[in-house]
């Protein structure tokens, strides 16, 4: 959570929303809004993603076979690679099953 009190803090998280802004890929969940809102003295930055409809990979209970998973794998490497290479070598530091959504 970003403090009320923490600049360095707001300004990571408004440098993440700008790279976020650059991810157009159809395997990525894009920004439609940002902006800052007043608390108490601070101005807190949000921004707005796309709805996505789908289930968290996470949620997965029980085991696909492999011909079931593979699109879904390659999409998910695809997105990978268009934001590790073409969107100016973006690194996911938080790829996991909650951070994918099928």
């Amino acid at each position: 959570p970003i403090l009320a009190d923490d600049d360095e803090a707001r300004k990571r998280f408004r440098r993440e929303i700008q790279i976020l802004e650059r991810l157009e890929h159809p395997g990525v969940v894009g920004v439609t809004d940002r902006g800052s809102r007043r608390h108490g003295s601070a101005e807190l930055p949000f921004f707005v993603m796309d709805f996505f409809p789908g289930n968290l990979l996470e949620a997965m209970k029980e085991p696909v076979d492999l011909e079931k998973a593979m699109p879904v794998i390659l999409d998910v490497l695809r997105a990978l690679h268009f934001a590790h290479t073409t969107a100016g070598g973006v690194l996911h530091r938080d790829l996991k099953p909650a951070n994918i959504l099928i």
